[in-house]
């Protein structure tokens, strides 16, 4: 490796831990693609997202270059972020010529994540196989298509993705699947079309069992509220930015409006946290805890706000109401 780092940020021991971190991750993809060594590759970690923006224009996107064998990280996304983007440019040499890279957005990140072995805290067939139960699988085949990946939600294509990558790969080995990552040709890869790849793939997840818990998982990463189609998303999402700055700055009372006005004509999930942060901030307890209430009353799937019971019982207990603090933690 040439890692680049801030030495500012990182240094002495530091450093070298975040030298050996690499060496490591590096050791367990060489021994998933069954290779001795890789031509050296450019490491850039940078000290935060706001470094990472003002130098290259990606703040929190984590990204490779595999054509140029180079990583773009922040520092605080080493652990979680290190082995995923380094497995694009381990690959780089089954890609196609000149981008070193699948043309398939789905065979691209689903190695990467298959690699990984996991994603959040379960299995990648225990997320497929609730994924399928509660009905929110798109078209697998649409999915692994050069444009399906994108049209889909990012945390449901990277999941299925990487379930069916794995499951390639563990049943048919990692050289067919490398095949197929370089030109698409799955029936020539594995001997049988990618629809025939799927069913075998669905039939395999009959047998992963789906408690309670993980159930609830789905609902609270995969069925997120999503902007109203009436406002410009990218607006939206510029104004969900601004609302994000005025509440770092500790201006709660413009970030609240601001997040209330978001609510009502864009909707969403930011929009949602965002204005149950303000309100506690601003100590409108009771506020905060109808705004809990009215959300899990009013949508279909309330699992999927679990997260904001968190601020929800901090409110109930500044209320003096430790009964209700403790329900929302306890959930």
């Amino acid at each position: 490796f040439r890692v680049y780092f801030d030495s500012s940020a990182c240094t002495g021991e530091e450093a070298r831990r975040l030298a050996a971190e690499h060496e490591f991750q590096l050791g367990y993809l060489l021994e998933a693609f069954s290779l001795q060594h890789v031509d050296k590759i450019a490491s850039y970690v940078y000290p935060d997202t706001e470094t990472k923006r003002r130098l290259i224009g990606a703040g929190i996107t984590e990204f490779a270059k595999p054509w140029n064998r180079e990583i773009h990280i922040t520092l605080q996304g080493v652990e979680s972020s290190l082995r995923h983007e380094l497995a694009h440019v381990v690959a780089a040499p089954f890609g196609v010529p000149l981008i070193r890279t699948s043309l398939s957005p789905g065979l691209i990140e689903g190695l990467a994540v298959a690699v990984e072995g996991t994603w959040g805290y379960r299995t990648l067939p225990q997320y497929a196989a609730a994924l399928h139960r509660a009905e929110l699988a798109p078209d697998i085949q649409q999915l692994m298509s050069v444009r399906g990946f994108a049209a889909q939600s990012s945390a449901i294509s990277y999941v299925l993705a990487g379930a069916l990558s794995r499951h390639l790969i563990d049943q048919y080995g990692m050289r067919p699947f490398l095949q197929a990552y370089r030109n698409g040709d799955y029936e020539s890869a594995f001997g049988k079309p990618l629809p025939s790849l799927i069913a075998e793939w669905r039939s395999s997840l009959d047998s992963v069992t789906v408690d309670d818990q993980t159930r609830a998982a789905v609902d609270v990463f995969f069925r997120r509220p999503t902007v109203f189609t009436k406002v410009c998303v990218r607006l939206h999402a510029r104004r969900v930015r601004q609302a994000r700055q005025l509440l770092a700055e500790r201006r709660y009372a413009e970030a609240g409006e601001l997040y209330r006005t978001l609510l009502t004509t864009g909707g969403g999930y930011d929009a949602s946290a965002g204005l149950l942060q303000a309100l506690h901030r601003q100590q409108a307890y009771m506020q905060a805890t109808d705004l809990y209430d009215s959300l899990l009353t009013h949508d279909p799937h309330p699992l999927r706000y679990l997260p904001l019971a968190i601020t929800a019982g901090d409110a109930a207990w500044a209320l003096g109401n430790p009964i209700l603090a403790r329900a929302l933690y306890s959930q």
